[in-house]
């Protein structure tokens, strides 16, 4: 009839939930409020018939896990990369099986990179991709293909941080920041601008990075993207080769751009850095050389190439 019709409901204690959702399961991972420095993870198994939430145990991890990429459901299993209520003691992914009755701990990889922060990850079939940082930004690979004795694979540092990965025929494209001075700028200057990375992950054993690019360096110090925090702001098209994301700096003489990149030939290259009289939030292809760009305030059409 076109109404909505509420079918079930489940309260859950806690707040600033990460929110994940799989073809027969919702997974809610939020603070536990007796325990700020813990995560609790509310699954529900949504296969019924009926559309009822059936509620499986509630499983409590010591640390937070950052975003709903760090959690994952394959082949009766859930997967999760939690940062550690410690630093010193490095973050941790663990895999558990939704068959059993208490949800049983398969097996787990712990101590990743001790002293430094969680940041992106990105399960891909029987891997994870999970980026870390504290002065260099390590992209460690995980094999998961033996659930009770996951392994990591490799590992490369590289300046910087990633925050978004998109997966795409052994190709990782990550959304991210760039902590390094430009050409021409002092050594020990402050810098966070945004950057866009292309790395090779045929080999998991030796993922290499193939091209980077970073908006506005030398330019501005500061620099932001909404796809650093939303990826729907990211318009990502692996067939045509092509990525877009608005770009921000509050710098005198800077302002708002769409930044247009090319992924041809295994290389990140500047097609077009447009200034824009509004803030930006997304942007679609309407022609091979037109976008769309889309603001809180009016709607732009770009032409590129």
């Amino acid at each position: 009839t076109g109404q909505l019709v509420e079918v079930d409901k489940a309260q859950l204690p806690g707040y600033s939930p990460n929110i994940a959702i799989f073809p027969d399961h919702l997974v809610v991972a939020n603070t536990d409020p007796t325990n700020w420095i813990d995560t609790q993870i509310a699954i529900f198994d949504l296969s019924q018939a009926d559309g009822k939430l059936v509620a499986l145990p509630v499983l409590k991890v010591p640390g937070r896990v950052p975003s709903e990429f760090h959690l994952d459901i394959t082949n009766q299993q859930f997967r999760v990369v939690y940062g550690p209520e410690d630093r010193q003691k490095g973050s941790t992914l663990a895999i558990y099986d939704l068959l059993s009755p208490k949800l049983d701990l398969l097996g787990k990889v712990s101590d990743i990179a001790p002293g430094e922060d969680l940041f992106a990850t990105r399960f891909v079939n029987n891997r994870a991709f999970v980026v870390t940082y504290v002065r260099t930004d390590p992209l460690w690979i995980i094999d998961l293909s033996d659930a009770t004795a996951p392994k990591i694979l490799g590992e490369l540092h590289v300046p910087g941080w990633s925050e978004k990965l998109f997966f795409h025929e052994d190709r990782l494209f990550a959304v991210g920041t760039d902590d390094q001075p430009a050409e021409g700028e002092a050594k020990d200057k402050w810098v966070r601008r945004v950057a866009l990375s292309l790395f090779d992950v045929a080999d998991p054993t030796k993922p290499l990075l193939l091209s980077k690019l970073t908006p506005l360096a030398g330019q501005v110090s500061y620099s932001w993207s909404p796809a650093v925090d939303d990826e729907r702001a990211l318009l990502l098209n692996w067939d045509n080769a092509l990525a877009a994301l608005p770009v921000e700096s509050w710098e005198t003489e800077a302002g708002s751009y769409l930044q247009i990149v090319s992924l041809a030939n295994n290389k990140i290259d500047d097609v077009g850095l447009v200034a824009s009289p509004i803030s930006l939030q997304r942007s679609l292809s309407i022609k091979p050389d037109i976008l769309a760009a889309l603001g809180d305030q009016a709607l732009l059409t770009v032409r590129w190439g």
